[in-house]
């Protein structure tokens, strides 16, 4: 009697096992099936109804540097600088003027993105001051020495009649959003080539069209959902100098593939600075008791092409390259504007930039890249 028993019990679970098996098999197709029709961006999905107008609360924060010695700062002393904000936003996100091409598996739109101030997430006003250095008066005085004799002298004379404009305070909305240039207004009234008389970190990209952007839908291959295929009419990028540094990989952050694979990198194209980042996977994380997985930058993203030949493509004015931790961003800004980037408090960047008395500086010094 234990005998058959144990037959019997042997087959039941021999039974279960094959059909948890076949039931797998068949699901598995079916789930990949199901998740493949929903991800892929097609009037009528799920997928692109969230992909043109986003419901998900997003937020952009700013910080600022505050020049809090410009006087000895003038007189060669370094600078100090602490630490302002956040000034929050609250980002709203438009696709238009929508063209799909299910046939090529291909979308065709352009972007807005609007910002609306959030001031009971910020530390203060638009309207705060901000002391720092002025990028204009900069970005003339690295370009002077190009410029013919008759150019310099009306810059010389624009020079008197303004004043010492090296350093200017200003309040956030102004450095932000844009401001007009008395000095370049002026400069352009005697007919230098001046490109544009607005400043502002994000002039022109509040409430204005991006694009035109096409990226694969997905519709003929789940890989290559929200990759992009051209930008601004073209499939690469022209302000850097080679191939590989031009290239544009990966979609803009906002959709990716279903079903990637462990330890599998993404890449994405960041519009802002001009190339694209690969991201690799360095941990789980809960989000809203979700579980996830956090991706972060590889640590030699913004190596000093001198250090690291992959970053060859980014020094425009090679040998005279950014030390390692920052982007020289100066051929990707309208009027060559010196700027650079770096990731936030400068983490992993060279000894050689902590030139200035960073009231945060003892953080940088210990702050953990994954934090």
């Amino acid at each position: 009697m234990e005998y058959r028993s144990g037959i019997l019990i042997t087959t039941l679970v021999g039974i279960v096992c094959v059909a948890a098996v076949i039931i797998l098999c068949i699901l598995n197709p079916v789930i990949h099936s199901i998740i493949d029709a929903q991800v892929q961006l097609k009037p009528g999905s799920a997928t692109f109804q969230q992909w043109t107008e986003p419901t998900v609360p997003i937020f952009l924060q700013f910080y600022f540097f505050n020049l809090t010695n410009p006087i000895d700062f003038r007189s060669g002393t370094k600078p100090r600088l602490h630490q302002v904000g956040p000034f929050t936003y609250q980002e709203h996100r438009y696709k238009r003027d929508v063209n799909v091409n299910q046939t090529a598996s291909t979308i065709e739109y352009s972007d807005i993105r609007k910002y609306i101030f959030v001031r009971n997430l910020s530390v203060g006003s638009e309207s705060e001051m901000v002391v720092n250095v002025n990028p204009v008066y900069v970005a003339v005085a690295n370009q002077i020495s190009k410029l013919p004799p008759f150019a310099v002298r009306i810059i010389e004379m624009a020079e008197k009649h303004f004043g010492d404009q090296l350093i200017m305070q200003r309040n956030v909305s102004d450095w932000l959003w844009g401001y007009e240039d008395l000095f370049l207004n002026f400069l352009k009234s005697y007919f230098i080539p001046v490109n544009i008389t607005r400043i502002g970190l994000y002039v022109d990209r509040n409430n204005t069209l991006d694009g035109p952007v096409v990226i694969d839908s997905g519709t003929n291959s789940r890989a290559g959902l929200g990759r992009i295929l051209s930008y601004h009419g073209s499939p690469s990028l022209s302000c850097w100098t080679t191939h590989s540094a031009n290239q544009i990989n990966g979609s803009d952050g906002s959709v990716f593939p279903p079903f990637i694979k462990s330890g599998e990198p993404i890449d994405v194209f960041a519009a802002e600075i001009c190339r694209s980042i690969r991201f690799t996977p360095r941990g789980s994380v809960f989000v809203h008791g979700v579980p996830g997985v956090q991706y972060l930058p590889l640590e030699d993203t913004f190596d000093s092409p001198k250090e690291n030949p992959k970053n060859f493509g980014f020094c425009p004015r090679w040998p005279t390259c950014f030390e390692t931790g920052a982007l020289d961003m100066a051929t990707c800004q309208p009027g060559g504007a010196p700027i650079a980037v770096s990731m936030p408090h400068f983490t992993l960047v060279s000894p050689a930039l902590y030139a200035s008395d960073l009231i945060f500086s003892r953080m940088v010094r210990h702050l953990e890249y994954n934090s």
